[in-house]
This record gives C-alpha cells, sequence and structure tokens, in this order.
C-alpha cells in the first residue's frame, strides 16, 4: 500500500467551487415564472378591487347625499303640513269663538226688547224693586248702563210719562260737594227740572229722584240710604 501526504487526503476531502453560480433547471424556471405571473395577478386584482371599493363608495356618498336632500325636503313638508294643522285649528277655535260672540251679541241685541223702552237714541230700564241709589247705580252697571242722564225736556216728560205717578232714583247727587249737582259721568248739571221747593238738602239729601206725582211733578233731592225704583240708560245698540 503506498503512503499519501497529509496535503493530500485534505485536497481530497474539500469539494471544489465554481466562481459562476450554478444555472437553473427548466423545472425551477418554470416555477419561479408562475409565481411571477401569479404575484402580479394578485397584485393586479387587489387594484381591481380598491377601484371597485373606491366606486362603490362614492356611489354610496352620492345615494347618502340625496337621501339627505329628500329628507330635509320632508321634514319641511311636514313642518309645513303641521303649521297647516295648527293653522286650521286656529282657524276652528276663532270660528267656535265667533259663534259663540254672535250669540251673545243675540242676547244682548234682544236685551232691550226685554224690560227695556226706546226713546231718542238710548234704551231705559225702568225698576220694579227698590233700592239704595248706590245700589240701584250698581245693578244699572250690571246691565251695561248707568243711572238715567236726564239732558232735553222731552226725555224729562217721556220719563215721567213712562213712571205714571211713581218716583225714581236718576243719576245725579252732590255727595261730594253739597250744592255742587253732577250726573254720574261726571258732568255739571246745567240744565235742572226741580220741583218747587226743591233741592232743600233736608235732612243729608245728596241723592236725586225724578217724582211723577200728579201733585209733585219734576227732580227731588233724597237721603241717598232711602229704598226707592230706578231708572237706567243706555246708549241704542250697546
Amino acid at each position: 500500500m503506498g503512503m499519501y501526504k497529509k496535503g493530500d487526503i485534505n485536497q481530497l476531502k474539500t469539494p471544489s467551487v465554481s466562481p459562476y453560480p450554478r444555472k437553473l433547471d427548466y423545472k425551477e424556471r418554470c416555477l419561479n415564472r408562475v409565481a411571477a405571473v401569479g404575484l402580479v395577478l394578485l397584485c393586479i386584482l387587489l387594484t381591481v378591487g380598491i377601484i371597485l371599493l373606491a366606486t362603490k363608495l362614492t356611489q354610496i356618498q352620492i345615494r347618502y347625499k340625496a337621501l339627505s336632500g329628500k329628507l330635509q325636503i320632508t321634514h319641511s313638508n311636514l313642518k309645513k303640513q303641521i303649521g297647516c294643522l295648527n293653522l286650521t285649528k286656529q282657524i276652528d277655535q276663532l270660528q267656535k269663538e265667533k259663534v259663540a260672540l254672535q250669540k251673545q251679541l243675540t242676547i244682548i241685541a234682544a236685551q232691550p226688547r226685554v224690560g227695556w223702552v226706546n226713546f231718542g237714541s238710548s234704551h231705559y230700564f225702568f225698576s220694579t224693586e227698590e233700592k239704595s241709589w248706590i245700589d240701584s247705580r250698581e245693578d244699572c252697571i250690571k246691565k251695561g248702563a248707568d243711572l238715567v242722564i236726564i239732558s232735553s225736556t222731552e226725555e224729562q216728560k217721556f220719563i215721567i210719562k213712562e213712571l205714571d205717578r211713581k218716583n225714581a232714583w236718576i243719576g245725579l247727587n252732590d255727595r261730594a260737594s253739597e250744592g255742587a249737582w253732577k250726573w254720574v259721568d261726571g258732568s255739571a248739571l246745567t240744565q235742572g227740572y226741580w220741583s218747587m221747593g226743591e233741592p232743600n238738602n233736608y235732612d243729608n239729601e245728596d241723592c236725586a229722584e225724578i217724582m211723577a206725582y200728579s201733585e209733585k211733578i219734576g227732580w227731588n233731592d233724597v237721603d241717598c240710604n232711602n229704598k226707592g225704583k230706578w231708572i237706567c240708560e243706555k246708549p241704542q245698540g250697546i
């Protein structure tokens, strides 16, 4: 057996390395090409997907804007409809109030024909009860009138005729200042129709009545607390 050198043995164990890269065989080249094509296709698919998603998002945004516009129009229409409904209710309420007022006016218009007498431009109420001057005036005010103010000879004659031999309170007094006779509307007396010897302020007589007795006709001053009938007056049309 021959003898080998140590260096020869090491040379046998160490494989030789080529300075050039190894060439791929046909199978490896095909696999690489398939991988590259697949990667390209995947990129294309991803790009198409992104485009489709962007298109879909744009469509959704357009539909959202259109729907928002429709909702605004619908909301505006609903507000108008609600406003119309409220207006209709207000009209109905006003119509009811109108009917109620017409009924009241009818009652008021008929009132002068019930217990009231017309003369000139006024309605007159001749009471059948008896009250003090103050209470008599309050009754007239409740009726929408006041104690009568006699401003003419014709009115004086009319009242005397209607009284038919009775007496009644009129709207004249000097309660604020003795001798300063004033009507209930605050105007001063300018033309009086006093009975002979009146007013005499006998026993604190500060309110006036009209007398229609055959033996005594005209005005008389009386204690305001005395009980007597009264005459109310209010303009026609009230």
